[in-house]
């Protein structure tokens, strides 16, 4: 075995999941309820990632509109079930205020 590998390796590949936030928007229209996130939680919290991505971008607001949740509770709920894996958040925003500066 080489030696350089003997401590692990000195910059590892992180993987962050993006299902519970991105992967049901083209299918599903972001209708994906909390509820229905469940069944596989624990399962997803023992792959091993090293984030989970589960809120933001358009889910606070399909939340709020169409699915009658309370955007805040999903996360709550999440993390009774995911319990190793931090979660991460989708912020837009930043580049709007770029935008704008490229407009004038």
């Amino acid at each position: 075995m080489n030696s350089s590998f003997k401590n692990g390796p000195t910059n590892p590949v992180h993987i962050q999941d993006t299902t519970f936030r991105d992967g049901h928007q083209s299918t599903l229209a972001t209708r994906m309820r909390t509820e229905d996130m469940l069944p596989i939680a624990e399962k997803m919290d023992e792959v091993g990632f090293w984030a989970m991505e589960v809120w933001g971008g358009a889910t606070f607001d399909t939340m709020h509109r169409f699915l009658g949740e309370d955007p805040f509770e999903r996360i709550k709920t999440l993390k009774k079930y995911i319990r190793k894996t931090p979660f991460t958040m989708l912020l837009r925003g930043s580049e709007s205020g770029w935008l704008q500066e490229l407009r004038r």
